[in-house]
């Protein structure tokens, strides 16, 4: 399997998200949204969107990075990073 683009990882982030709670699937979201700020991603959906990104790209995401990480793009670098 080839390695996934960001915008592939980004993509799948925005997809995760709305399938996670019907609010974001209302609002148009990006790599440029903030999950804390724009449309306030609660610690347990972003324990469950971890999860999904791991099983999905056979990553391992370190728990204690993501107290660093606001924007959809910078989850998606994490996500690259992990692999």
């Amino acid at each position: 399997m080839s390695e996934p683009t960001h915008a592939e990882i980004v993509a799948k982030i925005i997809e995760e998200l709305k399938s996670l709670n019907e609010d974001f699937a209302k609002v148009e979201l990006s790599g440029e949204t903030n999950m804390t700020t724009d449309i306030q991603v609660d610690s347990l959906d972003v324990m469950e969107l971890v999860f999904s990104l791991e099983e999905a790209y056979d990553a391992s995401i370190p728990v204690n990075e993501l107290s660093n990480v606001y924007t959809i793009n910078e989850l998606a670098a994490l996500v690259q990073k992990s692999r």
